[in-house]
């Protein structure tokens, strides 16, 4: 039923509009809040039904909190008080950061009620999203449809769009119109930065890109980039010839407003795993993101209708920091293969058929879409999806899926938990090749493991902790038995299939 709800977003401004899905899927009617970082205010404001924004400064906060923070350290940090947010919701407080500054402003706007946050779905989402950090390839769900099932949707609207501003159109329109008086018919947008220095692509890179698509081609360029980031346009013009007239820098001079206009103004929006591109897929437009090391493409990738993401033919991607440095990123050079990038822009913008792409060595192509499952990536050109890791994501949707708010009243399922129910022995391995049973087995305990390892605030009594993760894993378990139970029913025609195409 509507009611006051209230989401805490302290990540930046990518994870922002990632929200979108969670937003459509709250009950309409009622007032929705958001508690955002105060450095990600103008973008917030630029979201779709929100009522009341509440911007906190949590910079200094998050570079020295190590551990879990009071409520009186919470109040003195970040200039709040008790009035101001003791009544934000009497409905649902979503608390979408796995962190001690997200957490204790739940504890603090939920203290008469813990219960409007943590609940057995927070904790089976964050204990999935622990597993995943450390199993990284093992995820085919995207972060935002995890964080949409926190709404209980029935029918969740995934196709959510952020419309640009009349005022933004208006600026975008009047930036672009020498370019179609120019004879340009197609214009496209290069995202030069990102926040994380080790997802960039070098500014050279991008100016070979366009280096290599003809002036006469009627296509021109807009670059794109922060406050900040006016270098990397610099060096973009430095390797471009000084007499094509086709190329427009905007690099550090628009607003969030002005931004989402242009971006709904181009044809194609291409750029790295950072923020603006996912504000780009949001806004409607085709956008190709370049994705590598860390950045793993089916959690954090562009969310929405066919959308173009390049990511390495290597079996570590996605992998941490530390292993990418170690090979000094070698998943980043077939990005410098510059001639067929070029190509497979002019093919995306040409809108050929699938069997017109052709990508560089090293590299695979997805393309997104929309599912009643949520966002999906299918492979365009390159390696095949992984039966084994499509087998774990089917079962990981229906755990989130078929989840309401019984399993809050399952019984404790006795006799099948060891180690103070740190694993879960016996029955419910699905059919499937032995590896397969294997992986599924040790993914599946290592999930059940996070979610009794996970911290929850003081605030939490001890009875309502064990309670709560309790509940989450019973009903895990309980999804596992009925998978087990399900293949005991296939026909033998039927497990052979499975097995073989496994």
């Amino acid at each position: 039923e509507p009611g006051k709800s209230t989401i805490c977003q302290l990540a930046r401004m990518g994870d922002l509009v990632q929200m979108l899905p969670l937003i459509s899927a709250l009950p309409q009617g009622g007032s929705l809040k958001l508690i955002c970082d105060a450095d990600v205010l103008d973008w917030a404001e630029q979201l779709p039904q929100i009522d009341e924004i509440i911007p906190v400064n949590t910079r200094r906060m998050r570079q020295s909190t190590h551990g879990e923070l009071s409520l009186p350290q919470v109040l003195r940090e970040l200039d709040i008080s008790v009035e101001k947010v003791s009544h934000f919701t009497d409905q649902a407080f979503y608390a979408l950061n796995d962190h001690p500054v997200c957490d204790a402003l739940a504890a603090l706007v939920c203290h008469e009620n813990q219960s409007l946050w943590v609940n057995p779905r927070l904790v089976l989402l964050r204990s999935y999203v622990r597993m995943i950090a450390a199993e990284h390839r093992w995820n085919r769900i995207h972060l935002s449809d995890l964080w949409a099932s926190l709404a209980f949707p029935e029918k969740p609207d995934r196709n959510v769009n952020v419309p640009a501003k009349a005022a933004g159109r208006q600026f975008a329109k009047s930036v672009v119109e020498p370019l179609h008086q120019s004879g340009v018919r197609r214009i496209w947008a290069f995202i030069l930065g990102s926040g994380g220095k080790y997802r960039r692509i070098a500014p050279e890179d991008f100016s070979a890109y366009w280096n290599h698509i003809a002036e006469n081609s009627h296509i021109g360029l807009v670059l794109i980039g922060g406050r900040g980031e006016e270098e990397l346009a610099r060096r973009f013009l430095q390797n471009v010839d000084p007499r094509r007239n086709d190329v427009i820098n905007l690099v550090g001079v628009c607003s969030p407003e002005e931004l989402l206009g242009l971006f709904a103004e181009v044809d194609l929006v291409v750029g790295v795993d950072t923020g603006p591109l996912h504000w780009a897929a949001a806004v409607g437009t085709r956008v190709l993101g370049m994705y590598f090391a860390e950045a793993g493409f089916y959690d954090t990738g562009p969310y929405g209708q066919g959308h173009f993401v390049l990511v390495p033919d290597c079996p570590e991607y996605p992998c941490h920091p530390v292993v990418a440095e170690k090979c000094d990123y070698k998943c980043r050079r077939p990005f410098e293969d510059h001639r067929a990038i070029a190509e497979l822009l002019k093919v995306i913008n040409d809108e050929l058929s699938p069997e017109e792409y052709s990508i560089p060595a090293g590299l695979h192509l997805h393309r997104s879409s929309l599912t009643a499952q949520g966002n999906r990536y299918e492979v365009v050109a390159g390696k095949a999806n992984d039966p084994e890791i499509d087998y774990l994501a089917d079962f990981v949707w229906k755990v989130f899926a078929e989840f309401d708010e019984t399993i809050r009243k399952l019984p404790r399922i006795e006799g099948r938990y060891n180690d103070s129910g740190r694993s879960f022995q016996g029955g419910g391995i699905p059919r499937g090749t032995e590896n397969q049973r294997d992986n599924f087995e040790r993914l599946f305990n290592r999930w059940l493991g996070e979610i009794w390892k996970l911290p929850l605030p003081k605030a939490i009594s001890s009875t309502a902790e064990f309670e709560t993760k309790e509940s989450a894993a019973g009903y895990l378990c309980a999804q596992k038995e009925s998978l087990h139970q399900v293949d005991k029913n296939k026909s033998e025609f039927d497990l052979l299939k499975c097995e073989s195409c496994l």
